[in-house]
């Protein structure tokens, strides 16, 4: 899979931190898993794992920025 960062301008694309694009890898790879486990919601994935999931993207962003990750 491509990265949505790639999707962005070279210039902008260059200073996307390497944790991210790591992150969205890892997202990637586990996809399959995460659609059967956690089909109908929204999740928060950080360090390989989901760190949030719920009904709401408001509720589950705020959950992850609570986590620190």
């Amino acid at each position: 899979m491509k990265s949505l960062a790639d999707q962005l301008p070279p210039d902008i694309a260059a200073q996307i931190h390497p944790a991210w694009r790591k992150n969205e890898a890892d997202y990637w790879a586990a996809r399959a898993e995460l659609l059967d486990q956690y089909r109908d919601q929204w999740v928060g994935f950080a360090d390989g794992k989901v760190i949030a999931s719920g009904k709401s993207p408001v509720a589950v962003f705020d959950a992850a920025e609570e986590s620190g990750r």
